[in-house]
């Protein structure tokens, strides 16, 4: 009979039921908003919240978040500027990631910042963009955050680093990442937890 206890006791000590409960603040564009995106698959293991929104530059998700109480998160996720860099506006990314990191490391939450993906094949791609993107994710991956997911790397073509690779690329636009892309972000993540 102890050993039974011992067992359960055991079990119990060990099981996600016991196990700190986090909850998480997930913000970003079209990519986070999708409804099988990897802020979809977090808020099927943990209470989450999603703000995204497909066409969202970073400073529409900081006008979201300003005003949040965001001591009811334990973690912040954190995946947006694509939509800044197409429109050239690197600095306005900079800015207002910024302010969003600073807001959630004030409140004393895990911050994880996640990088652009490639984004050859979409239609308004240029070099000159390519070159703000990898600015811009070298940037994140310097910052005073917690932990940095590198989405870029994870999803890139290996004959072409400029793109995602043609088996995470949903639509075949480019830009969008498919499922297979989402719950690739979602397992590199959960490492984390």
């Amino acid at each position: 009979m102890q050993k039974i206890l011992t067992i359960l006791l055991v079990l119990f000590i060990f099981s996600d039921a016991n196990a700190k409960q986090y909850k998480l603040l997930i913000i970003g564009d079209s990519i986070t908003s999708c409804k099988f995106s990897y802020g979809y698959l977090f808020q099927e293991k943990f209470p989450t919240k999603i703000i995204a929104k497909s066409g969202a530059n970073v400073r529409w998700m900081y006008d979201k978040i300003k005003n949040i109480e965001m001591q009811r998160y334990t973690h912040l996720l954190i995946l947006g500027g694509v939509n800044d860099i197409d429109n050239y506006r690197l600095k306005n990314a900079q800015k207002y990631l910024l302010k969003i990191y600073s807001k959630a490391k004030a409140s004393g939450l895990i911050v994880i910042g996640i990088t652009l993906s490639p984004w050859k094949s979409w239609q308004s791609w240029n070099i000159r963009k390519h070159r703000l993107t990898v600015a811009l994710n070298q940037w994140i991956k310097n910052q005073p955050i917690d932990y940095v997911a590198d989405f870029y790397t994870l999803v890139k073509s290996q004959r072409d680093v400029k793109k995602m690779a043609s088996k995470y690329n949903r639509w075949s636009d480019g830009l969008h990442p498919n499922q297979l892309a989402h719950k690739a972000l979602f397992k590199y993540i959960l490492q984390i937890f």
